[in-house]
């Protein structure tokens, strides 16, 4: 290569932050190549996004996504390790892969939300996420540190030599083919795998055997051990150090890149899967942008790899939450690992003091590592590679960022000056060296931001501004109250507000418009001035809405109703001065409020105003009114149940097919279509399609809807006519223990009508007894099949005593006409 430094520096006289749009004059430090005209710059494509996709069309993420490289470690995993670091811990450290091995035992659950939402803004021409304020990535710095998988040493396709070498290879595929042939299914699965060589064997057999369970669970995830990790296992079981980052990094794009192309081709209700190290996302993910992850990092205890800090650490943000967090640059951590972290070592490559180093042999590793992550360069997986560009996010790594140019990505870091940044905390300009672009940088973004609109929310916002000139900035009102409200409930509440902020500015002036025709058409009043009574009732209405907008406040913030006197006082159209102040505090807690997911609900409410001067007396429904499915809010339930009975009755018996069609039938439902699921069962069980009863509720309860006795009766019947007690046994084990106070009388005879019908006696006797238990009387339908148990069982005088304890001595029948009661025989008791 021509040029020996892999950045420029020179004085910039305008360099701008993206955080505060200060500018200032100092010496900036770029990656190269770059470029000084945005019509030279590499820019991001033209092909839309996920997001902009999703946007613009009815098309949406398909009901079942599948990240099938996401591995847990085993029960067995941790113990294991444990043992063979004691005899292995100086190799694995020689080979830089004992953080990554340790990594492996730690837990991070799946946070599809997370994966998903950060997928939607994945580029896969420039392998960056491009969020409306720029771009950054996945680097191999993030790889390194938190993945704890060296960037240096031999490729991952380097073959074995060496006849030991080629002995350790060949045994490997031995077993492997013998755990072909005892396995149920036919492969090396990591399960088999383990117990067949843990503890046993030569102990040099088994460290191979161990890394090649490792490389195929944790590091290239695959459903069985192949023998695609068999060379990287031997080389390195032998210290040699080899450049998983690389190839992980490979793996990581190539895995984003399908998993748009999926989704781009399928639909709602097919299911798509990738793998791939996707855990490896999301540990970016809660680095970058912590408020995904709540701030809730563990501490480190000493020795422990980076990753531990995410060790079962979720998110509770849902989807549209988790592109509300990353879409604002303030969230965003551009340089997380040079900050200090108790029990944890920084590495070399973070000075407090800023350095010029030629990366030389002469130099130290860890430095070398630092400029390999700088250098542009091709990476080269197991069965992929994909380009990686740092230069066009030139910011996470310390330095600063200008329009990126085309690059040859061949280069060698041979003997080239390349630099350090400070670390942030020590840096007297940190707040513009992580966050600094050039004003043709910033021009560059402009314009890739009308190829890529920066997103249809803040266009919405914008136009939603206009239309209200009166209204004070929401985000000046947000502020002002939120500063009272405990700092957790702000945290997790102030994206969402964002959100909302179109919603809520079009609520205003739709607000203002009502009151105003409601009260502009009121017709003249006894009161000697119209203006002030008008003033009363409008008052009085808005204050009636403030209050149930004080309660809901309150309940969600579990604390007490906010002051609403607190309030700056907020220009309204029309109205007294007191009327402007109660108008912009209604406005403000209708902001608050659909924050919370409940601005349909307190919305409704507070537009709901009545034309009719004097109130008229509502008379009180009956209980035919009252009934759940008289409501009119279920009319076309029928006509959707029958929607539903039709659809599932057409499709194939198989569970993903069921779910994902009974998935795509509520899609679009603001609630859950209980009535409507409800009805469809009951048309399923008239038709007596038992199956498709099964599916259906178990799906409406698997959903947390419809756990009534109702609904575990239907089940409990289809159960029944389809045979399958052990599932049956199931549910009712699980309703005593949850519903045991409130088990009805109907269901107790449904699980004896059950166990008499497949002749299982002592079931009927243990049921009866939890009855008794409970006191709840059986029937007499019921009580024959209890005294039928019992004589089956040769128990007669139980048998006898049940009938003389729940039978009367008289029946009722109907003679000539007349019911009579006669007495009972004790023939009629058998």
């Amino acid at each position: 290569m021509g040029d020996s430094c892999i950045y420029e520096a020179r004085d910039e006289k305008i360099l701008v932050s993206l955080k505060d749009e200060k500018s200032t004059v100092r010496i900036a430090r770029f990656l190269k190549p770059f470029v000084r005209n945005v019509e030279q710059a590499v820019g991001v494509p033209n092909t839309p996004l996920l997001h902009e996709l999703f946007s613009h069309s009815s098309k949406n993420w398909p009901s079942k996504v599948s990240f099938k490289g996401w591995k847990h470690p085993q029960k067995e995993w941790g113990q294991w390790v444990e043992n063979l670091a004691g005899k292995y811990g100086a190799v694995w450290n020689q080979a830089g892969i004992c953080d990554a091995i340790l990594s492996s035992t730690y837990e991070f659950p799946c946070n599809r939300d997370v994966i998903l939402g950060l997928s939607e803004f994945w580029c896969p021409d420039t392998n960056t996420f491009v969020f409306p304020w720029g771009e950054v990535t996945v680097t191999l710095e993030d790889v390194l540190i938190l993945g704890g998988f060296p960037v240096l040493g031999e490729s991952v396709t380097m073959a074995v030599e060496g006849d030991h070498s080629k002995k350790l290879w060949e045994e490997m595929e031995n077993q492997r083919t013998e755990l072909h042939k005892i396995s149920k299914a036919k492969r090396a699965i990591h399960g088999v795998w383990l117990e067949h060589f843990i503890e046993k064997g030569s102990d040099e057999l088994e460290h191979v055997a161990f890394l090649c369970l490792w490389l195929s669970r944790f590091v290239f995830p695959s459903c069985s051990v192949g023998s695609h990790v068999f060379s990287i296992a031997v080389h390195l079981s032998q210290g040699k150090k080899i450049a998983l980052a690389p190839a992980v990094l490979a793996s990581v794009y190539h895995n984003l890149r399908l998993l748009k192309e999926q989704v781009v081709v399928s639909s709602e209700s097919n299911s798509i899967s990738v793998s791939g190290l996707f855990q490896l996302v999301q540990l970016w993910a809660f680095e970058r942008y912590q408020k995904l992850a709540h701030n809730s990092a563990r501490l480190l205890h000493p020795g422990e790899p980076r990753a531990a800090r995410w060790h079962k650490v979720g998110s509770k943000l849902n989807l549209p939450g988790v592109k509300l967090v990353v879409k604002l640059a303030e969230n965003f951590s551009w340089r997380p690992y040079a900050a200090e972290l108790k029990n944890w070592h920084l590495w070399g490559f973070y000075k407090e003091i800023e350095q010029v180093v030629f990366s030389c042999s002469s130099v130290d590793e860890d430095l070398t590592s630092f400029g390999k992550c700088l250098l542009a360069s091709e990476l080269v997986g197991i069965d992929c590679t994909d380009l990686y560009s740092p230069q066009r996010v030139s910011r996470q790594f310390g330095m600063d960022q200008d329009l990126p140019g085309d690059i040859s990505y061949n280069q060698e870091l041979n003997n080239m000056k390349m630099p350090l940044p400070v670390q942030a905390e020590t840096n007297p300009t940190q707040e513009m060296t992580p966050n600094a672009a050039t004003t043709s940088e910033l021009k560059y973004g402009s314009v890739s931001s009308k190829n890529h609109p920066e997103s249809t929310d803040q266009a919405e916002k914008n136009e939603a501004g206009n239309q209200v000139s009166e209204a004070p900035r929401v985000e000046e009102v947000f502020e002002t109250k939120s500063q009272g409200i405990k700092s957790d409930a702000k945290e997790s509440h102030v994206t969402i507000c964002q959100e909302s902020l179109a919603e809520a500015k079009k609520m205003q002036q739709l607000a203002e418009e009502v009151i105003d025709d409601e009260f502009d058409s009121l017709p003249p009043t006894k009161s000697s001035s119209l203006g002030d009574d008008i003033d009363n009732r409008k008052r009085k209405i808005l204050t009636t809405t403030l209050g149930g907008a004080e309660k809901s406040l309150a309940s969600e913030f579990k604390e007490e109703p906010i002051d609403v006197d607190e309030l700056p006082e907020i220009e309204w159209r029309k109205g007294s001065k007191r009327d402007k102040k109660m108008a912009g505090q209604s406005f403000y807690y209708s902001i608050l409020i659909s924050c919370l997911n409940c601005s349909q609900k307190i919305g409704n409410q507070s537009l709901s105003i009545s034309k009719a001067v004097e109130k008229k007396p509502v008379k009180k429904a009956g209980k035919k009114e009252h009934h759940l499915w008289k409501k009119r809010e279920s009319a076309g339930s029928g006509q959707k149940a029958l929607n539903l009975v039709r659809i599932i009755s057409q499709l194939p018996n198989e569970k993903e097919a069921v779910y994902g069609a009974l998935d795509k039938w509520t899609a679009w439902e603001t609630e859950f279509p209980l009535i409507a699921a409800a009805k469809a069962l009951q048309i399923l069980r008239k038709r007596s399609q038992w199956l498709r009863v099964i599916q259906v509720a178990k799906w409406m309860l698997s959903k947390g809807q419809g756990a009534t006795m109702g609904t575990y009766d239907t089940l409990l019947l289809a159960f029944d006519m389809d045979k399958r007690v052990d599932e049956a046994e199931s549910l009712w084990n699980m309703i005593l223990h949850v519903h045991t106070r409130s088990i009805s009388k109907q269901l107790f005879s449904r699980m004896i009508s059950l166990y008499d019908h497949h002749d299982m006696q002592e079931k009927i006797i243990e049921v009866f007894a939890d009855m008794e238990e409970l006191r709840v009387r059986p029937d007499e339908n019921t009580v024959k099949k209890i005294a039928r148990a019992f004589q089956k069982l040769g128990q007669e005088d139980k048998q006898k005593l049940v009938l003389r304890r729940y039978l009367s001595k008289w029946k009722c029948i109907h003679f000539n006409g007349e019911r009579v009661r006669v007495k009972r025989y004790e023939s009629d008791e058998d």
